[in-house]
This record gives C-alpha cells, sequence and structure tokens, in this order.
C-alpha cells in the first residue's frame, strides 16, 4: 500500500482531535461499565468486605482476566441467582456494545486523500480488520446503545442494591 503525505486541513485536524476525544470519551465510558459488571460478581460472591479489595486486584484486575470472562459470569450470575432480572437484561445489546467500544479502540484512522489535488477529504474512518466504517456514525451507534443500555444498569444496581446509584449517576451522565 502506498502512503502519501498531503498536507491535512486544519478543519479536518480538528475533527480529528474531536474524534480522538470521543474515542477516548468511549472507552473511559466501557471501562466503568465494566467495572460495575465485575463489581456485581464480586458484590454477589464476596460479603466480606476485608476480602472485596483483594479479591478485585488479585483476581478482576489480572491482565489475564478478561472482560468476556467478567461478562461471562455477570450472565451465569444473574440468569442463576436473578433470574427474574435476567429476564429483562439486555443481553445482546451489551454484546453488541462491546463489539462496537471493540472497533472504536483498536481501529486505526483512516484519511482519504485525492491524489490529483493532494488534499485530504473530510470523512474520518476507522479501519477495523480490513473493514472501514464511518467513524461519527460508528460513535453515534456506540451512543445510542449505551443510553439504552445503562438505564437497565442503573436499574438492576437499584434493584439489587449493590451499587452506590449517585456514584453510577455522576460517572454515567455523559
Amino acid at each position: 500500500m502506498e502512503s502519501f503525505n498531503f498536507p491535512v486541513d486544519p478543519k479536518i485536524q480538528s475533527e480529528m482531535n474531536e474524534v480522538a476525544i470521543r474515542r477516548g470519551n468511549i472507552i473511559a465510558n466501557f471501562a466503568f461499565i465494566e467495572s460495575l459488571i465485575s463489581n456485581f460478581v464480586i458484590m454477589h460472591y464476596i460479603k466480606d468486605e476485608k476480602l472485596v479489595s483483594s479479591f478485585q486486584q488479585d483476581i478482576f484486575e489480572d491482565e489475564f482476566f478478561s472482560y468476556i470472562l467478567k461478562f461471562n459470569l455477570f450472565k451465569k450470575v444473574l440468569s442463576k441467582y436473578y433470574t427474574q432480572d435476567f429476564k429483562k437484561f439486555p443481553i445482546d445489546q451489551f454484546r453488541q456494545l462491546s463489539k462496537i467500544r471493540n472497533i472504536i479502540a483498536h481501529a486505526s484512522i483512516v484519511l482519504f486523500a485525492d491524489r490529483k489535488t493532494k488534499k485530504v477529504l473530510t470523512q474520518i474512518m476507522f479501519n477495523h480488520n480490513g473493514e472501514k466504517f464511518n467513524a461519527q456514525e460508528k460513535m453515534d451507534e456506540y451512543d445510542v446503545l449505551k443510553n439504552k443500555i445503562q438505564p437497565q444498569l442503573q436499574n438492576l444496581a437499584s434493584s439489587l442494591e449493590l451499587f452506590n446509584i449517585t456514584m453510577f449517576n455522576e460517572i454515567t451522565r455523559d
């Protein structure tokens, strides 16, 4: 693949900066959602507050304890011990949110340039595993799905009284 070094218009550079900021916010938001899932599982199994921190550090914060493993534990606990809540919980939407987050987090940013005019065109794309996605559309898709899922997480947390809802509201507001 040929590489070209075309000057980037300041407007496009500004758009790229906005994409970078929004991308960072999405990654941070999903990290918070992942921590809620971890906390749900931990609070279900560990009743001794003295053990919670060490369990979290030793198990859930281990680099090999993946999000998928945490999510599978979450699903098992929810389906086995909280069946009514499990029936209402949007598992498929959660999977889709995770997939979109991965695309956004791991994709490279692609700019298109016109070889004749040597101008960078304005469409910013994510390239993930050879598939191209419009960056703004993919981030909008994440936001729409997040806004459907977060209230359900809030309701679950509230009904099970496992989380500090005031803190949850503050962190998930954006």
